[in-house]
């Protein structure tokens, strides 16, 4: 019945990958981990509240307002519209030292861009370029094999209830990404840095760069 309900509610799914993954792995009879039974904990805490489905269709999204990407070294993001903030951040080296796949720094990118800007966004149907298909994917779908990006789909569901967002991705190019492409190669690419700044440079209101934290790369809601 939790497959079923997560198949109509997909948002809900982040709290079933786990599940999953734990009947693919195990040999019978299946011994239940402890990640399993806090999954169930979060299902006995979220049905009573649930207020059911809307019919309703989604209104309009804000498209081409927040950009990401990733290099193996740093996270860039690029928030449009009346803010003309960017992100350029070199790695913690807690994050680096994991040695990552690059998907895993997009969506933890993403993740960053999220927590820096979703107040400044509340309230909206945000529509994030990334040109990162398997973060697009993962995060379009809500689930994922990949035990770092099924940790990170629920962080991102908890910033969602926390700036009251809805969030989809779009794949664009890398070319058609260029901001949020420059920056997060800027720190380390001299080049990179000036045709930011070349780019960037007439644009109204002036851009202005926002450093997050390095608390802001770790997970805050893993098993909340």
């Amino acid at each position: 019945k939790l497959f079923h309900l997560a198949t109509c509610l997909p948002s809900a799914r982040v709290f079933t990958c786990r599940m999953l993954n734990l009947l693919r792995e195990a040999t019978f009879p299946v011994q239940l981990d402890s990640e399993f039974f806090l999954d169930l904990c979060w299902w006995r805490s979220f049905l009573p509240i649930f207020p059911g489905f809307s019919l309703l269709k989604d209104p309009d999204w804000s498209a081409g307002l927040l950009s990401t990407d990733s290099s193996l070294q740093a996270a860039g993001a690029f928030l449009a519209g009346n803010f003309n903030y960017y992100i350029s951040v070199p790695f913690p080296c807690h994050i680096l030292d994991k040695k990552l796949s690059i998907h895993c720094l997009e969506i933890l990118s993403l993740l960053v861009a999220v927590k820096q800007f979703g107040h400044l966004l509340p309230r909206q149907q945000l529509l994030i370029d990334c040109d990162n298909a398997i973060t697009v994917q993962a995060i379009n779908t809500h689930k994922s094999r990949d035990r770092f990006v099924q940790t990170a789909l629920r962080e991102l569901w908890f910033l969602e209830s926390q700036f009251h967002l809805t969030i989809r991705c779009q794949w664009i190019s890398s070319k058609a990404n260029l901001y949020s492409d420059l920056a997060s190669r800027m720190t380390f690419d001299p080049h990179a840095a000036i045709k930011f700044h070349e780019l960037t440079k007439s644009l109204s209101p002036p851009i202005r760069q926002i450093m997050p934290s390095s608390n802001m790369f770790d997970f805050n809601f893993i098993d909340a």
